[in-house]
């Protein structure tokens, strides 16, 4: 597979992955559910590339992580949640990002 072609499955699995997380707002979502979700549209990807995915969009400010601890439950989860920039993207009220895909 050429690497542009890789360059340009990674900008669209990006773009889904933001409208998903825009669909589960205000709550946001997980990887295991993205995953879920990637899947039904017949993109597997193992969990540490959609890790790899939602860093490389929160470093562009579009997403959000923040870890919920219970401790009395013994439960750690990462919530993933879209950004009011990254909203402003999907709605095109924001210029073109470079890395993510139409």
């Amino acid at each position: 597979m050429s690497s542009m072609l890789k360059t340009v499955e990674k900008e669209i699995i990006r773009l889904e992955i933001m409208e998903l997380c825009q669909m589960a707002a205000p709550e946001g979502t997980n990887v295991k559910i993205i995953r879920g979700c990637l899947k039904k549209n017949e993109e597997e990807l193992p969990e540490e590339e959609i890790f790899r995915q939602v860093d490389y969009l929160k470093g562009k400010g579009l997403l959000s992580v923040v870890k919920v601890n219970n401790s009395r439950l013994g439960i750690s989860r990462e919530v993933i949640k879209i950004t009011p920039a990254g909203v402003d993207y999907i709605e095109g009220n924001a210029g073109d990002i470079a890395g993510i895909g139409e």
